[in-house]
This record gives structure tokens, sequence and C-alpha cells, in this order.
């Protein structure tokens, strides 16, 4: 069974005022989860949206001293926010997201100190109950990488999906909402712990379903009962993963602007062609113009072996048109270790160190050992991910190599590519003009 899987056995299961209202819950959650296929809604959005119902059905009903006592109780109960237009931001470390997390890597790594921190995934959310709407903006490394609108007459989002269905989740979240404050009402909610979480003693707090069912597990501050983190806990899911819950409030009529999504992304329309020369240092500097970087002539113990002029030519087209235009770029890929073959291309020996560097002006088209994107105008890295500040890099890697550094430095675009994480920074550390 996955998380997914369980979540939605879970939200199956969550009292409600009565069983139409329980069965419509369950119909609404479904219609997201597992929508048309004229919808076109990806697994990522589907857990998110999920995620984020279930923070909001979870938080709203965790206000400070409903674990005192009635009275307190129900005075917190009557002083839940009701909107009418609720907010949530919920954030994770990409890492946590991966299927393959013990293999699979990436982080923000401080160039001069190696400190590295985890990339963050955010999802933010607004809901008007009244007038069902319902709008999600993604972000990775701070760049916005997916948005969404559903109202009542259909829903349409950033990669180009919209369908004329009408939006089901939002009256569901009603129902949803009552469950837990009957939960609340009931003490069904448990106190199964604390612990100090980033220096604040935290209690944890079980909404257990039925028996053989998925539970959730929030974490609240001791002292103010702010809802800081919710995890998921089932005896067949992979993994149990947190979520910080950032913030959860209720906003005034008219503070939230719901505006349809910017279409985001290109996809290549054809075949890429590509020209490539092994050239003279000299060349390569005439070709990136004054200002092109490089580590020197050796890294490490490697020394230079050659550096590769890459023209690029290809047909890119906004999400679903066929309507493109040629986009051309020209790149430089410096190898340093391994060896050219009788037809001038390079090969690197198994298990033989070597580091490359490959550079350009701007991003959006890859060759030898460049692959940076344009996402929603924006430069993006591996997976779209968002490239952190000039000095810093996007570190990606999977078991024990090799590592890949993403980088900006002096208005160009780098990546470093190494069998090693020594000669990677080697290489990031030593980035000059070409004098």
């Amino acid at each position: 069974m996955d998380e997914r899987q369980a979540l939605r056995e879970f939200r199956a299961d969550v009292p409600a005022p009565d069983a139409s209202a329980r069965e419509r819950a369950r119909a609404e959650l479904l219609a997201v989860v597992e929508p048309s296929r004229r919808r076109r809604l990806t697994r990522g959005r589907a857990a998110a949206l999920v995620v984020a119902a279930t923070t909001l059905a979870v938080a709203l009903a965790l206000v400070p001293g409903w674990w005192f006592g009635g009275d307190q109780r129900d005075d917190a109960l009557a002083g839940l926010p009701s909107g009418p237009i609720l907010h949530a931001i919920l954030e994770v470390p990409v890492q946590d997201l991966a299927a393959s997390s013990e293999r699979a890597h990436v982080v923000n790594i401080d160039l001069a100190t190696g400190r590295t921190e985890p990339v963050t995934a955010r999802t933010e959310l607004w809901y008007d109950a009244r007038l069902r709407r319902l709008r999600e903006v993604d972000t990775v490394n701070g760049v916005t990488v997916f948005e969404a609108l559903e109202t009542r007459y259909g829903s349409v989002d950033s990669l180009g999906a919209h369908d004329t269905e009408p939006a089901t989740i939002y009256s569901g979240l009603g129902a949803f909402f009552e469950g837990y404050k009957r939960a609340l009402r009931d003490k069904s909610v448990k106190v199964i712990g604390t612990e100090v979480v980033a220096g604040r003693r935290v209690r944890w707090l079980r909404f257990p379903p039925r028996p053989g069912r998925y539970a959730d597990d929030v974490a609240v501050d001791a002292k103010t009962a702010k809802p800081l983190l919710i995890r998921h806990v089932c005896s067949g899911c992979v993994s149990a993963t947190t979520y910080r819950i950032v913030a959860l409030e209720g906003l005034r009529e008219g503070a939230v602007r719901f505006p349809r999504p910017v279409r985001r992304g290109l996809h290549q329309i054809g075949r890429t062609k590509s020209v490539v020369e092994n050239v003279s240092l000299r060349q390569a500097t005439a070709a990136l113009g004054e200002g092109t970087l490089w580590p020197g002539r050796v890294v490490g113990a490697l020394r230079l072996t050659t550096i590769q002029l890459s023209r690029v030519a290809v047909r890119l087209a906004p999400p679903g048109s066929s309507r493109a235009r040629t986009v051309r770029r020209t790149g430089l890929t410096f190898y340093y270790g391994g060896r050219l073959n009788r037809w001038g291309h390079m090969r690197f020996p198994p298990g033989e160190p070597y580091v490359t560097v490959a550079e350009a002006t701007a991003a959006g088209v890859w060759f030898n050992g460049f692959h940076f994107d344009v996402f929603g105008g924006c430069a993006v890295g591996a997976s779209r991910f968002g490239l952190p500040p000039v000095g810093e890099a996007l570190m990606s890697w999977t078991g024990l190599g090799p590592y890949v550094l993403q980088l900006r430095a002096r208005g160009r675009y780098l990546e470093v590519d190494s069998s090693s994480l020594a000669l990677a920074l080697a290489a990031a550390r030593s980035l000059r003009p070409i004098q």
C-alpha cells in the first residue's frame, strides 16, 4: 500500500455530520486524487492537494486550550477561523519526497564553506468556500513550477491543461472540518508524546482512523498550541513524510486574488541540431566572449584534456501548442581526465577520476554536460529546481556519484560534473576568467 492510497482510504472514514455528507466528501476528494483523463492532474499535484486538504482539516482544529477542559475546548472550537478565505502554506525538503531518497540526493551547497541546505518544495493554497475557488502555487527552491485555478466552472493550470468540469473538492472540505471538530469534542484525538523540534517543545497529537486505516500525527507547540508539523503514518507506507506547516489562517474577502495561471515551460518540437568541435583556448574565448570562465589547466591532479565548442539549435513551443520558435545556443565544455579517441570524442574509462565544466551565457538548451532549462522565465537546474544565489550551487548525486554542481557566476551558467565531490568543489572554487 502506498502513502497516497492509504490517505484515500483514511479520508473515506473521516466522521462527518451524516452518511450522505461523508459519501459526498469521499467522492469529491477522489475526483481530485483520481481525475478524469481530460484533467491530466499529475501525481505530484494530486498528492499536494490531498496533503493540503489534510493539513487544513487537522490544523484548523488545533487551537490553544482544547485539551484542558470542556469549557475551554468549547471556547476554542467557537474561535476556529472561518475565513472567508482559507490560506495554507506547506513546506517539505524535496529529498523527503524522493522515491529512492537513500540513493538520489539534491541540496544547495555553499561553495566557500561546503555547508549544505535542503532544497525546499512549497505548496501554497487559497480556498474561497463561498465562491468555490481554489488557487494553488507550487515552488521549488523559490522558483514557481506549477500553478492551478479551480472553480465551479472548471480548472486550468500552468502546464496548459484545462477542462470544463466543475470543481468538486470544496464542499467536501466542509465535511472534513466538521469531522475533525467532532473528533475534538469526543476526545478521540490523543496526545501520543512530546519532543523538542528545532528548540521548541511540541506535543504530537494523533487523529486516529478506524482500525487498520491511516493516521495523521500533528505536532503543536506545547506553549502556544500552534500547529507546526504534520506527518502521515501507516504500517504499509514506504515512509512517513513530515510537512512543515508554515502558515494556516483565515483571510478577509478581497485580500486574495484568484488570477488565471500563466502557462510555463516549453517543449521541444523535432530533433536537436548540434555541431561539436574541439577548439583551442583562444577559440573558446572568442566563442563566448570576454569573461569566459574556466578552472585553469589543472583541477586536482587532472590536466585539461580538451575543450569542446557546441553550437545547438532546437525548436521550442509552449504547452499545448505546436507553434515553435528556433532557439540557438553556443556553449563550451572543458574536459579534465579521460582521453580523446581517434574520432575526437571524449572517453572516460570506468573507475578513473574526471571533471567536466560546461558553460553558456544563457539557459534553455542542452549540450554536452550542460542541462539548464528556462521555466516561467527563470533559469532552472536539475528537475526544474530553482538555482540558489551566486556563491552557492545546486548539487545532485546518486549513490557514490557522480556529483553535479549547477551554478551562476559572473553572468554565466555553469555545470560541473565529477567523479568525486572534492574534485567538483575544487573546479567550482577555481573558476576564473580566461586570461
